[in-house]
């Protein structure tokens, strides 16, 4: 052995004998150095070392350690293993989009939301005002219980209890206009090209059960709320889908000149 070695072994010694003469070792070298197994452990905390039973709570891996009704009762947070529970469904789809898995919607969009009808009353053939440049905006807000969202490209605003149309008058679209007929009483519309009649927001609009507002406007004006509609037919063949709507308060706006004003645009062009 080198030198090294042997003035460690020494020291060992040296030390080991200090700690018996101070009580601090029993058995020799190899004692202190030798443990019970962890499972000679675990036996005799559960029995003792007299051989009696003894009350204890025994630790054991939280992995193999079965789940208690009070573990389960008192553990604050879930398992991340656990599965997460289902987000709640709104069977409500975007306008134009076929029928596809529900999707959530937060509680502000407009069709978790009921339209507040009767804050339309007294406004048929009345501009309404437009918020900075939205005029879209203006409308929904106006018809809201609270803050609302929506998808300001649709001309279609769905709401829990109504449905809103927006119509651009004086622009041609791909080929179709919309246009007021039969001395202004009615009016051509035409639904979004991908649209059929098993959409579900047209399947809304051909059951006639729910209230459908018309909104119309000049190009950057602000909407001209033009009452209540009827469907009066529709082309379930034609793609888009074309529809004739009733204007069921047509003499109340005949008498208005922001509806005059969308007629002059109209017959001008």
């Amino acid at each position: 052995a080198s030198e090294y070695e042997q003035r460690r072994a020494e020291n060992i010694i040296r030390n080991h004998a200090k700690m018996v003469e101070l009580g601090l070792a029993q058995g020799g070298l190899r004692a202190q150095h030798e443990r019970p197994s962890k499972r000679k452990q675990l036996e005799d905390v559960e029995q003792g070392k007299d051989g009696e039973q003894v009350s204890a709570v025994v630790r054991r891996s939280a992995r193999t350690r079965p789940a208690t009704a009070s573990q389960e009762h008192l553990d604050p947070l879930p398992s991340a293993r656990r599965t997460r529970p289902a987000p709640t469904k709104s069977f409500a789809t975007s306008a134009g989009s076929p029928e596809g898995p529900a999707r959530v919607l937060p509680a502000s969009s407009s069709k978790m939301q009921a339209l507040r009808l009767e804050a339309f009353d007294g406004l048929v053939g009345e501009l309404i005002p437009m918020i900075g440049r939205q005029a879209k905006l203006a409308v929904m807000a106006h018809g809201a219980e609270r803050g609302v969202t929506f998808n300001k490209m649709s001309g279609i605003q769905e709401w829990k209890n109504a449905v809103m149309l927006f119509v651009n008058i004086d622009v041609e679209q791909a080929g179709y206009k919309n246009v007021f007929l039969k001395g202004n009483t009615q009016i051509m519309w035409w639904a979004q090209p991908l649209q059929t009649a098993e959409t579900p927001i047209i399947t809304r609009l051909l059951a006639g059960t729910i209230p459908v507002l018309l909104f119309c406007r000049l190009p950057l004006h602000p909407y001209v709320y033009c009452g209540r509609l009827r469907v009066h037919s529709c082309v379930r063949e034609a793609r888009p889908l074309e529809f004739v709507w009733d204007l069921l308060d047509a003499r109340k706006l005949h008498t208005r000149p922001a509806f005059q004003e969308l007629l002059d645009s109209e017959e001008n062009h």
